[in-house]
């Protein structure tokens, strides 16, 4: 396969989303892991986004 057909667009999210999903973390006792799927997102990414 060929570089360019393997990659992805990196997807980017508002500031309200952001902020809603790392609330529901902080305010939940749901694991990160949970919620991010949840949200349709990676574990990564919410674990970043919450850290900042």
């Amino acid at each position: 396969m060929s570089q360019s057909s393997m990659s992805r667009s990196r997807r980017s999210f508002s500031p309200e989303f952001k902020d809603e999903l790392c609330r529901e973390v902080i305010d939940s006792s749901k694991p990160i892991s949970e919620v991010a799927k949840a949200y349709n997102v990676g574990d990564d990414g919410t674990v970043t986004l919450i850290e900042t």
